[in-house]
């Protein structure tokens, strides 16, 4: 724990500049195909999302929801 705590104090006082190193070239390539399908699944459901709703607004629109009613006499 004592090995720890020094490690860390050597690193907050800027001791140990690349205390996490940098990441072997392998490892960047590797990591690239999750973030990238995360980045697209991202945009996917963004796009999706605004198409329902662009979807929702046209039903409503071809449906007159938006239209005020007119006033029935009597009511």
């Amino acid at each position: 724990m004592r090995f720890l705590v020094r490690r860390l104090e050597a690193f907050n006082r800027d001791a140990l500049s690349a205390w996490g190193g940098a990441q072997p070239l392998l490892t960047k390539t590797v990591l690239f195909v999750p973030r990238l399908v995360e980045l697209l699944m991202m945009y996917a459901i963004g796009l999706v999302a605004l198409a329902a709703i662009v979807l929702l607004m046209a039903i409503g629109w071809v449906a007159g929801l938006d239209r005020k009613m007119p006033s029935r006499p009597g009511f």
